[in-house]
């Protein structure tokens, strides 16, 4: 296996290649982390997410595990990666999109 380094110039020049996506070149976008209690009076963690320009819930990836966080949309470059202040089910976790008010929603049961 030849392993060849490319200059800047012939990457530009190969289309499948995308910029590398980090921290550092992505936007937290506005949030609240609030508690609330479901019909059953089951304890649950809501996330909203503030993210204009987003149209369809297919432009955002969200995973929450145990502890963690992480809702990313690369397309506008909005990422949240954070701690929950308490343990969720990631089984029980819902996310919706409000198209009118640009919000994501996740409902993250404890």
């Amino acid at each position: 296996v030849l392993i060849e380094e490319l200059s800047p110039t012939e990457l530009k020049k190969i289309p499948s290649m995308r910029k590398s996506v980090s921290k550092d070149n992505m936007i937290e976008p506005e949030h609240r982390l609030f508690n609330d209690y479901d019909k059953d009076n089951k304890k649950m963690l809501i996330a909203e997410f503030y993210m204009p320009n987003v149209i369809d819930i297919k432009e955002i990836s969200v995973d929450a595990n145990d502890d963690r966080l992480l809702i990313e949309c690369r397309k506008y470059g909005y990422m949240f990666d954070g701690f929950l202040p308490h343990k969720v089910d990631e089984k029980k976790t819902i996310a919706e999109y409000d198209n009118e008010r640009m919000v994501i929603i996740n409902w993250l049961f404890s």
